[in-house]
């Protein structure tokens, strides 16, 4: 997609030049009343050879008024329109307004929106590998909230390992709540994957020592039972099994809470050892800006996604490039939604 913003003392005439330029086909991404004057309209064409000549009239003050964009320079209207597409994406995600302003002052001099949002989120954001267990047999831990997802989680692991031919070893500690194992017992036989039952710390210790001395390249992915975050001293039994898993622990925050309980529920699991958050059910929710400033707020860095209930679709990686096709892609999918109503244009 390429974008180009028009300026014109009026609307009307910031369309005439919109469609003259860029033809019925153009979506309007954003438009703005100047403050001395004048409006300015960012649109949008899939086809990246529309940008034919058209006379602009220049947004009062605006540098461009009498420049002309020399050698490999990037038009400054097309950095103005990254810089508007970016903005409303983030204004729609509900991106909180510290970290919004901080990821537009930091785009690059990019006329591709996704890359100029991707240089700012690795700016500012902090990404981790993708959670999987390494060949130093470090287990994969899932904590969270109950309902958060961790059991489809790592059930999505679990079938992506083994049709990788991969070796998969399922530990659960979710013991108490009820239909808890069996859920898990329907996926390991349908896997023929192995899954150890565990009630207490030492007992996790010597199960996974005992699966490092007997399959050392299995990746080991661990089940904990949901804990409620406004209640902290039960998440604080989780501490003696992180400890004796020593492995990398995953909070699982579903995508589709509010910022305040994504925030409140991040630092209780933070406190005891979470050192990186998967998201769920991003399918559910349009907007990632409470989980964004979450996470921003509290030094933790992403490293998945699930963006469906099936168990045949694994987390994806989550980067910054990830996220700023996310982020993008919703906005231009709404905005596409509104080619051809009546006042559209």
């Amino acid at each position: 997609m390429r974008l180009k913003s028009f300026y014109a003392p009026t609307m009307k005439e910031a369309m005439r030049d919109v469609r003259r330029a860029l033809g019925a086909e153009a979506i309007i991404v954003a438009s703005h009343q100047e403050p001395n004057g004048g409006v300015r309209v960012t649109a949008a064409l899939e086809d990246p050879a529309f940008l034919r000549p058209v006379a602009q009239v220049s947004a009062p003050g605006s540098r461009r008024t009498e420049e002309k964009a020399t050698g490999d320079e990037v038009p400054e209207d097309l950095l103005t329109a990254t810089h508007d597409l970016v903005t409303e994406a983030l204004r729609r995600h509900r991106v909180p307004e510290s970290l919004a302003a901080r990821l537009v002052a930091a785009l690059d001099g990019s006329e591709d929106p996704n890359a100029a949002l991707s240089a700012a989120l690795n700016r500012h954001l902090l990404f981790a590998p993708t959670p999987f267990p390494d060949a130093d047999g470090k287990p994969l831990v899932l904590v969270g909230p109950p309902g958060a997802g961790k059991t489809l989680t790592l059930a999505k692991l679990a079938t992506r390992a083994t049709l990788e031919k991969k070796l998969v070893v399922l530990v659960t500690l979710d013991t108490e709540r009820a239909g808890g194992v069996e859920q898990l017992a329907v996926f390991t036989r349908l896997l023929n994957v192995t899954l150890e039952v565990v009630d207490d710390a030492p007992a996790l210790r010597e199960t996974l020592a005992l699966h490092r001395r007997k399959t050392p390249r299995a990746l080991v992915l661990v089940d904990t039972a949901g804990q409620n975050p406004l209640v902290p001293e039960d998440v604080v039994r989780l501490r003696p099994f992180l400890e004796a898993a020593q492995g990398r622990v995953a909070l699982a925050l579903s995508a589709d809470v509010d910022p305040e309980t994504a925030r409140d529920t991040a630092r209780v699991f933070q406190a005891v050892g979470a050192d990186r958050v998967l998201l769920t059910r991003t399918d559910l929710t349009r907007r990632l800006g409470g989980v964004l400033g979450c996470v921003d707020d509290l030094g933790l860095p992403l490293c998945a996604w699930t963006a469906s209930p099936r168990v045949t679709e694994p987390p994806q990686t989550l980067d910054a490039g990830s996220l700023a096709r996310r982020l993008l892609a919703d906005l231009s999918d709404t905005i596409k939604k509104d080619v051809g109503k009546p006042g559209a244009f």
